[in-house]
């Protein structure tokens, strides 16, 4: 694997975040040729703990050793974090270093801290229909597509705004509003 590559180069490599992989030493992030890490195995988790969505909870890897999930610390900010601790670990030894950071977010379940719960609040009222028009119009504009360019038709698996209850359009609202917190928070942290 390339990590492997970059190691026999004189390489620092490091990941963080997912490693959808598998769970045994043999398909372990440092088995991949990772000097540092700090990966959630399982295919997805939810950002504060350890809970996850299986049997017995989330699966962690720190380095080589099986590990928990810190409780209370949100994912972005958690692995940002390591994968900092571990660049300024070997500042010294004055060698390049490769990192992966694979982020959870903004992957299923929505979640974020609490400071950005209501930073996007009321921005999709409108609905995702209104949003996708918008967005349409803003990629002619700044000439990311042809100024000539149709709207394609809606996918049909997704019910119109106007046919969804009161209380469905305030539920899809916040989701969007969380999805946008989230994609917010990781550009805070990956800078």
């Amino acid at each position: 694997p390339f990590p492997h590559l970059l190691q026999q180069a004189g390489y620092n490599t490091y990941t963080v975040g997912k490693w959808h992989l598998g769970l045994k030493d043999d398909t372990s992030p440092h088995a991949a040729g990772f000097s540092r890490a700090y990966n959630l195995l399982d295919g997805a988790g939810t950002h504060f703990d350890s809970v996850g969505f299986f049997e017995g909870g989330s699966s962690y890897r720190e380095d080589e050793d099986l590990t928990f999930y810190p409780e209370g610390r949100y994912s972005t900010d958690l692995y940002t974090e390591r994968l900092i601790d571990f660049i300024d670990a070997d500042k010294s030894d004055d060698k390049p270093f490769f990192a992966f950071a694979a982020y959870t977010a903004p992957h299923w379940p929505l979640q974020v801290p609490d400071d950005y719960l209501n930073l996007y609040a009321g921005y999709f009222d409108d609905g995702y229909d209104a949003l996708r028009e918008r967005r349409f119009v803003s990629l002619k504009k700044a000439g990311i597509i042809p100024a000539d360019s149709q709207l394609p038709p809606r996918n049909p698996a997704v019910t119109p705004w106007e046919e969804l209850t009161v209380e469905q359009q305030r539920r899809e609202s916040r989701k969007m509003e969380l999805y946008a917190a989230m994609v917010d928070n990781l550009d805070d942290h990956v800078g």
